[in-house]
């Protein structure tokens, strides 16, 4: 990439682009603690509400967690959908979980 720059201004991109590893680099290192943080409460709170599967559960909820904005809606779906086979009334706990 830096090669396409003209030579007088490939130091200086040189530069840029450290910069925007370092930050690329800071942005996953805090998404993947947000992805451990959603992993750790939605186990806790299936596990709370007895759920079966909850461990694949908050796995798949906190690796969909990575998808900005509709990542924790497709993964309230499955969630949803294991809570509704012991009852309408847990589902609903799950999904009222989600807001």
């Amino acid at each position: 990439m830096v090669e396409l720059v003209p030579l007088r201004g490939q130091d200086e991109a040189k530069q840029i682009f450290k910069l925007l590893g370092l930050q690329l680099r800071k942005w996953i290192k805090g998404k993947l603690l947000s992805m451990f943080v959603v992993f750790e409460l939605t186990a806790i709170g299936l596990a709370i509400l007895g759920i079966p599967l909850w461990l694949v559960l908050a796995l798949l909820a906190s690796l969909l967690s990575f998808i900005p904005n509709f990542g924790p809606i497709l993964a309230l779906i499955p969630a949803a959908l294991v809570g509704l086979m012991q009852g309408p009334q847990t589902a609903l706990w799950i999904v009222g979980r989600m807001f």
